[in-house]
Order: C-alpha cells, then sequence, then structure tokens
C-alpha cells in the first residue's frame, strides 16, 4: 500500500474555452460584454501583442521586417490567481 503524497500547494488548474461568434465583434467590445457578467473580474486586464518577424535572403542582401499586433485580452480575478484571455 502506498501512501498519498500531500503538497503545500493546490495544483493549478486550467481550462481552455474557445468561442466563436459567428457575428464580427472586436476583441474590445466583446470584453466590455463579458466584464460585467464576470462578477470576479476587476477589469483591470492586460493585453498581449504578436509579434511577426519577416526576413528575406537573397544572395548577399537581406531584408527584414517587423510588425506587432493585439493578440489577447486578460481579465484578471480580484486576488490575481484566475484570468481569462
Amino acid at each position: 500500500m502506498s501512501s498519498r503524497r500531500i503538497y503545500p500547494k493546490p495544483p493549478i488548474v486550467e481550462a481552455v474555452i474557445e468561442l466563436r461568434l459567428r457575428c464580427g465583434m472586436a476583441a474590445a467590445e466583446l470584453v466590455a460584454h463579458l466584464q460585467p457578467r464576470l462578477a470576479q473580474m476587476d477589469g483591470r486586464g492586460h493585453r498581449m501583442d504578436r509579434f511577426q518577424l519577416t526576413v528575406r535572403l537573397d544572395g548577399d542582401s537581406m531584408e527584414g521586417a517587423a510588425s506587432r499586433e493585439p493578440h489577447t485580452i486578460f481579465l484578471r480575478s480580484n486576488d490575481g490567481l484566475r484570468q481569462i484571455g
């Protein structure tokens, strides 16, 4: 019979839910609609951006470009332990 290990902190619990909307809605508009309905979220969210780098090599020359665009907006719980993106 093996003994059960007791850890000082509970395990990380995560869930991934993807919502696909039929109508075109901007991310900021979606956050504005969801935020009042998520009572534990204080609204101090943050935005994660996506960076894309493109490099083209042609013989001895090199050409590059970079872009940055908003990717995900996260809302955090009042205690800072949970977030929705």
